[in-house]
Parts: C-alpha cells; sequence; structure tokens
C-alpha cells in the first residue's frame, strides 16, 4: 500500500528517539509491502487496536496512529500521530505542536487579531456577550448547568469518569502518552503567559471536560465548555477562577473573573 503522512505526523516523527525512528522505518515498509488486512492482523513487528476508522500501533515505547483510504491510485495507509512513551523523564523544552513563540500569526504581539487589547470583539470589558458579569448565560453563579456545584455530570467529585484519580486515561501520571515529561511528541494544547511562558497543559475528557494540569503535572483544574465561544475554568476544588474566549482561530485566550487578560491555550 502507499504510504501517506499527515503533517503533525511529519513534525513529530522529527524529534522522536533513534530507536523509535528506526523502528518507525521498519514499520512503514511493512506497510507499503502488505494489505489493508495485513496490517490490521496481528505481527511480530507491532500489534493493532482499532479505535473506529483509527488504529494504532503499538511497538515498544512508541505509538502510531492511522487509518485507511482510496484514492486513483488504489488504497492507501494515512499516517496521523505519533507518540514516543519515556521510560524517564526528559530535560529540555518541551515540543509545541503550535508554538506562538515561534509562530508569529500565533503571537497577539504580532497579530493584533487575536489581540483583546487591539480587538474589542473579543475583549470582555467592550463586547459584553462574551462577559459574564453582564451575560449571565455563560456565569456560573447565575447559570447552574455550567456550575459544578450544582450539575454533577460536570463535577469530578460525582463523575469519575472526569476525575484523574479515578480515571487514569487522562492522567498524566499513569497514561504517559499525555505526558510532556515522557512522551517527546505530545505537542499540546500548553496554557501560556501573555509573555509566552508555558504555565499548564489540557487533557480532553470528554466533549464538555478539558483537564487542567501545570508543567510538573500537577491537577489544577478542569475547564467547562460552553457553546462554540466560551468555557468556564474551574480549580480542583470546583471554585470558578476565570473563563476562555475563543477567538475563532488560534489561539485561545484566558480571563480571570473579573475580565483582566492573563494568558491564552494553543
Amino acid at each position: 500500500m502507499k504510504t501517506l503522512i499527515t503533517p503533525e505526523f511529519k513534525e513529530k516523527a522529527s524529534i522522536i528517539s533513534p530507536s523509535s525512528l528506526k523502528l518507525l522505518v521498519r514499520i512503514i515498509d511493512f506497510f507499503e509491502t502488505s494489505s489493508k488486512e495485513d496490517v490490521v492482523e496481528e505481527s511480530e513487528l507491532f500489534r493493532v487496536l482499532p479505535i473506529s476508522d483509527i488504529y494504532v500501533s503499538l511497538a515498544g515505547d512508541t505509538q502510531i496512529y492511522f487509518t485507511f483510504g482510496t484514492d486513483d491510485e488504489g488504497e492507501y495507509v494515512l499516517l496521523m500521530d505519533i507518540a514516543e512513551t519515556q521510560k524517564a523523564p526528559i530535560q529540555r523544552e518541551y515540543f509545541a505542536q503550535k508554538n506562538p513563540a515561534s509562530n508569529q500569526s500565533l503571537n497577539p504581539t504580532f497579530n493584533h487579531s487575536i489581540n483583546p487589547v487591539f480587538n474589542n470583539s473579543i475583549n470582555p470589558v467592550f463586547n459584553h456577550s462574551i462577559n459574564p458579569t453582564f451575560n449571565h448565560s455563560i456565569n456560573p453563579v447565575f447559570n447552574h448547568s455550567i456550575n459544578p456545584v450544582f450539575n454533577n455530570s460536570i463535577n469530578p467529585v460525582f463523575n469519575h469518569s472526569i476525575n484523574p484519580v479515578f480515571n487514569h486515561s487522562i492522567n498524566p501520571v499513569f497514561n504517559h502518552s499525555i505526558n510532556p515529561v515522557f512522551n517527546r511528541g505530545f505537542g499540546g494544547p500548553y496554557l501560556y503567559s501573555k509573555q509566552l511562558q508555558k504555565e499548564g497543559y489540557l487533557v480532553n475528557a470528554n466533549e464538555k471536560i478539558n483537564i487542567i494540569y501545570d508543567m510538573k503535572n500537577k491537577h489544577m483544574g478542569f475547564s467547562v465548555i460552553h457553546g462554540e465561544k466560551i468555557q468556564l475554568v474551574f480549580d480542583n476544588k470546583s471554585k470558578w477562577i476565570g473563563y476562555l474566549v475563543s477567538t475563532e482561530q488560534d489561539p485561545i485566550l484566558r480571563f480571570d473573573t473579573k475580565g483582566k487578560w492573563v494568558g491564552m491555550i494553543v
């Protein structure tokens, strides 16, 4: 089969360890000399697990996510993502798939369309529709459906599927594929200060909840998605501490409960 790769896969593959790179070359060679049926069957090279229409190959410390498709030339395999679990922490600058320090389009200093100082539509001081003080539908004090104190489905104390103490798949201490300390290919999203310093990262729990960790993998809290533009941020005791505003592109802006711009997520 023909092998295709996504830009994200190519970027992450460039930073994996030599041993994982050597294994990747062998796996790609296997893909290109095999049929779909051969790939999804057990092999000596790797183990394959299906996840809906996406598959993951498990070989040593390397996980490759891929899917199949067809075009005018026939069947192909598309390599989508790669992760590498390290046996020991890596002392390095963490890889960011979208890095505002090197990409000016993601940097509010250079791109004024994502800077609330210049773009009033994403500034809650001027746009009251995205300001919980004025718009009570996005204020957890008034809208109990987005308040974990009143809505048990978004409260980690009651809903263990969004609680990293009980759900180890969203806990980087147990799941090293979502831990930037161990996984070279983990690319974010990261929380940044206004000075573009990494302060933490997000792990998606479900369609409504993102779990927030600091850069030492400490559980800091979670965000509740409300509509297309707003996420409410709570600490790990379910206290409301801020909110996130979509710029309708990358990044997402971070504000405290009083509407002060404190950083972004990308």
